[in-house]
């Protein structure tokens, strides 16, 4: 039963009684009594306006576990990895494996580039050897005397002829290495431009990159942040429920305490117009003091202690009603 059943439950009692009452030419017994029905009412209003504030509360952190939980949402959807972040990271990956095939064509093209040169070096050192053959042919040409020298000079002229001939062929290959070597000079640029340019666009992803890696390990801590705050309001949440359900248990045993009281009271006799100037005054009292009860509860935590105060004031007051039932049992039987 929520407080504002219970409160409607206590008014319709009350107003019932006093219906009964004044039908029957009854009423409440003495002034004693009626001071502790008072403060039972007053203390039955205590309870619920607590009971409405705890409702009220309760309500408002729900509101707010909704609200945490739609910021969890939100924060989740934002860790998730964009579609973008996927293809940039394959166009990183493919610039990493362009990066290793230029790589290995720079070092295929300086090792073409060395052996070029190196043949060269030979050819060079080859066309060297021919001159010295050649000049050393052409002093034995001049110092050659008889047959002998000439065939030797003739054969000299013919390695002449063929050493020409060789170092012609050497130097056209000569000229082709010199125009593959400027043709690997030319080639090793622009792949060194292409892989600057390939670099500064992989530095460009990288650091891209790692501002959304930042910004994801930001929003991983929020989520966190989120996460732990909405543990507190669940946990907060689960103690107010508790509070909740101990005082409407509480309730219940106060209106079965009601009860009980109003079936004791049903013998009593006197007073009871007394009574219904007394509840008028009671229920104007009460909505004067509900406004100032508003503000009356500090923490959900002084509703037991309360309540125990009550559970006493409530067991003084039985043992009251059975001395004033005693009494007007004894008075009865007098007269």
């Amino acid at each position: 039963m929520t407080s504002s059943k219970l409160v409607a439950f206590v008014g319709n009692l009350y107003g019932q009684s006093i219906q009964t009452r004044r039908g029957a030419g009854m009423c409440f017994g003495c002034p004693s009594q009626r001071e502790g029905w008072e403060n039972l009412h007053t203390e039955f209003l205590r309870v619920f306006r607590r009971l409405e504030e705890v409702e009220s509360r309760e309500a408002g952190l729900q509101a707010r576990v909704d609200a945490l939980e739609g910021e969890l949402e939100v924060a989740r959807r934002a860790l998730e990895p964009p579609a973008r972040l996927r293809a940039d990271s394959a166009r990183v990956a493919q610039l990493q494996d362009e990066v290793v095939r230029l790589r290995a064509q720079c070092d295929s093209a300086s090792a073409r580039e060395h052996t070029a040169l190196e043949t060269l070096d030979g050819l060079r050192r080859h066309l060297v050897l021919v001159q010295q053959e050649l000049h050393q042919a052409k002093g034995l040409k001049e110092d050659s005397q008889g047959m002998e020298h000439e065939k030797k000079s003739a054969k000299l002229q013919r390695e002449r002829d063929i050493l020409l001939i060789r170092l012609a062929a050497l130097n056209e290959r000569l000229a082709k290495a010199q125009d593959l070597q400027a043709e690997l000079q030319r080639s090793a640029s622009e792949k060194d431009l292409h892989l600057g340019k390939v670099q500064q666009q992989l530095a460009h992803e990288v650091e891209r990159k790692q501002r959304e890696m930042d910004a994801r390990a930001t929003l991983e801590a929020a989520y966190r942040a989120l996460q732990s705050e909405v543990e507190a309001r669940r946990n907060e949440l689960n103690h107010v429920e508790l509070q909740h359900k101990t005082a409407a248990i509480r309730a219940a045993c106060l209106e079965s305490t009601v009860a009980q009281l109003e079936e004791a009271n049903d013998g009593l006799t006197k007073e009871s117009a007394d009574l219904a100037q007394r509840v008028a005054e009671l229920k104007s009292l009460l909505r004067r003091r509900g406004l100032e009860l508003d503000n009356a509860m500090a923490s959900c935590q002084g509703v037991a202690g309360e309540m125990q105060h009550l559970e006493g004031s409530l067991a003084a007051l039985e043992q009251k009603v059975g001395v004033a039932a005693a009494a007007a049992a004894a008075r009865m039987s007098q007269r």
